[in-house]
């Protein structure tokens, strides 16, 4: 099984030393008995993606190559260090603030059109954010930390970075200070306590900045080398949550193929940076990394302002302790471009990424090249095309709509109307436009962004009315149509023919009863009611013959049971039968003697009930019995049955 290990992990168990952490790829996205037989393997598991087939965890050195045995563990893989982008050295010659970065790519024109990315909500992967700095106070909407004790900041790369996407305006030290998009809202995943983290602890951090609810995750880390599990995660989660990843290109310019990664991956916005003042206004900036990636794909994908190093740039934005910090760095660009896709989704573009790159200032060669991708960032230029808007129309049942129920394209800001048109028997109720009810008809609104509208109809109410069905006597059971009543019977029914059908005959009381007629005078006992109006109906019915129950038994023994002479059954009969006096007899069983006939009086409604009690033979009669037997058989003469005595004798009852 060690093909299935990496080699950097290979050679490290060869060593004996502590735990070792290690990125286990499955063959199936991980479920609970894949962690139960980790676990069972001294893995200590530190994270288990819900999208990818990845489970971190550290374990035993020697416990490797048993888990690389396990038959739905497909790879084992290291999990290498990532590093923070910016570069941090001395106060440098030149320093630009936020204002002055962000109206060189036409932010200002963006805000002055009304777009702030108001609630969009952004992922940053960093080193946490001080949310109590003037310029992200009622910014962080939701934090998690995956490194440290909390998700705070003591680096700054992470407050740097969530001010430059969506800080507040801020009159700073160094003057007005204001993010790229301040009206979007940051979720914090910190992942970073210095400036390295391992891969698996961004792999945590960026899976629950997408469950969280971030639609951008913007990112200003990375390492020289590309991480399969890493790559396969983050375009698992591209897919599965509609996110789009930004990621800072890397600061290993100005040299070729030096992007670094995740930035190299062709799924991500891969961000370059330039300069806002020295050398000169969109010059790339020296440390820059340039592509192209690993698989020969152009690398960076989008320019924005992050300083530079030769001459001396950087940029202004907020530091800790409620301060000022001025950084260079891909790391700068990264948050720019991450701002800017935020205010393009407010705008509703449908493919904001598309309209980034189609819309961006070539400043190289034409076209996308491996020192500056499709060019720098141009909000202006992207805010002023007036994008395209889907409305998709649908209805409930018992209507339609004009237009007809689909998907139609519009242009920002165009007015959609639609009518809605009942069915016959139908009317209209209202609208959902997006969740909000509306009740005019036709309904009219402005295009500003997509929109899902759905009309809804209900069936027009058909009058009702009530019958009632009565007989003489009460209690018999009916049919109205289908369903089974008994009388009196009053209910509230739709308008509309209904069949009512009594019983010919019925047992009510203890006697039956046969119907005679409707009280109207009708004969039938199924009827038709046109129920257009309240109706009251009662049938009649007459006593045919008064009847009562008899109950007879016989005990111990089953006896054969005649009423009147006739066989009824054997040790028992219960039925009703008309009232009268019968007499009830027995037939003999072998052993016992037959008990005498009994009369029996059925009375009108009542039950009446006769035992038969065999009781067994005497001996004397028993002895009599087989001397008739034999007598009979030899065909000689029968005496005269002798007097027994008594059976038992009275001393033996006695005791």
């Amino acid at each position: 099984m060690s093909w299935k290990i990496v080699s950097k992990i290979a050679e490290a168990i060869k060593v004996a030393g502590p735990p070792i952490r290690i990125v286990i790829e499955l063959e199936e996205i991980p479920i609970i008995n894949h962690k139960i037989a980790l676990e069972a393997l001294e893995a200590l598991i530190t994270y288990s993606s819900k999208v990818a087939p990845y489970i971190t965890a550290v374990v035993p050195r020697e416990m490797v190559v048993e888990i690389a045995k396990l038959p739905w563990v497909k790879r084992v893989w290291d999990d290498p260090v990532m590093e923070l982008m910016e570069i941090v050295e001395p106060m440098a010659a030149t320093t630009v603030s936020l204002i002055e970065s962000a109206k060189q790519i036409g932010i200002d024109v963006a805000k002055s059109r009304g777009y702030t990315g108001k609630g969009v909500p952004v992922g940053l992967v960093d080193s946490g954010v001080n949310k109590i700095h003037p310029m992200l106070e009622g910014k962080v909407i939701a934090g998690k930390h995956f490194a440290g004790s909390d998700p705070g900041d003591r680096n700054g790369h992470g407050t740097w970075c969530a001010s430059c996407v969506a800080g507040n305006r801020w009159e700073s030290p160094v003057g007005t200070l204001e993010g790229i998009a301040s009206g979007a809202v940051i979720i914090n995943a910190k992942a970073f306590e210095g400036s390295r983290a391992s891969a698996s602890t961004l792999m945590a951090a960026l899976e629950w900045a997408c469950e969280a609810g971030a639609v951008i995750v913007s990112n200003s880390w990375g390492g020289k080398e590309p991480y399969e599990p890493l790559e396969d995660l983050i375009n698992r989660l591209i897919t599965t949550y509609r996110v789009i990843m930004v990621f800072s290109a890397g600061n290993r310019g100005p040299g070729s193929g030096t992007v670094g990664y995740p930035g190299g991956y062709t799924k991500v916005v891969g961000v370059g940076s330039i300069a806002v003042k020295v050398p000169e206004p969109n010059s790339i900036t020296t440390f820059s990394s340039r592509g192209p990636n690993a698989w020969g794909d152009i690398k960076p994908d989008i320019m924005a302002p992050g300083g530079n190093a030769s001459p001396d740039e950087c940029i202004y934005a907020a530091g800790l302790n409620g301060g000022v910090a001025c950084y260079r760095g891909t790391s700068m660009a990264a948050p720019h471009i991450t701002g800017c896709l935020a205010i393009l989704i407010e705008v509703g573009y449908p493919d904001p990424v598309d309209v980034l790159y189609s819309t961006a200032l070539d400043i190289d060669v034409s076209g996308k090249d491996n020192n500056s991708g499709f060019g720098v960032v141009d909000m202006d230029k992207a805010t002023s095309i007036l994008p395209k808007h889907i409305l998709t129309i649908d209805t409930t049942l018992g209507g339609t709509t004009e237009p007809t129920p689909a998907s139609y394209e519009y242009d920002y800001g165009a007015t959609a109307t639609v009518r809605a048109i009942p069915e016959s028997g139908y009317r209209f109720i209202h609208w959902i436009l997006d969740g909000v009810t509306r009740t005019e008809n036709p309904i009219s609104f402005t295009m500003d962004r997509n929109y899902s509208l759905t009309a809804n109809f209900e069936a027009i109410p058909i009058p009702t009315h009530t019958i009632s069905v009565d007989s003489e006597p009460q209690g018999v059971t009916f049919l109205i149509d289908t369903m089974e009543q008994t009388t009196p019977f009053v209910a509230t029914l739709d308008e509309g023919t209904y069949t009512v059908a009594m019983p010919e005959k019925v047992w009510i009381g203890g006697s039956e009863y046969k119907f005679i007629q409707w009280k109207d005078g009708s004969t039938n006992p199924t009827r038709y009611v046109e129920l257009t109006k309240d109706v009251s109906i009662k049938a009649m019915y007459s006593v045919i013959v008064p009847t009562g129950i008899i109950t007879i038994s016989t005990t111990p023994v089953e006896g054969e049971i005649f009423i009147d002479g006739e066989s009824v059954g054997i040790g028992e009969y219960s039925e009703r039968i008309k009232i009268g006096t019968y007499t009830v007899s027995f037939g003999d069983v072998e052993g016992y003697l037959t008990p005498e006939p009994q009369s029996a009086v059925v009375k009108e409604s009542e039950e009446t009930n006769v035992i038969g009690i065999y009781n067994v033979k005497p001996p004397f009669e028993l002895w009599w019995d087989a001397l008739v037997d034999i007598l009979e058989k030899l065909g000689l003469p029968i005496p005269p049955k002798p007097f027994f005595p008594p059976w038992p004798p009275p001393f033996l009852e006695q005791g």
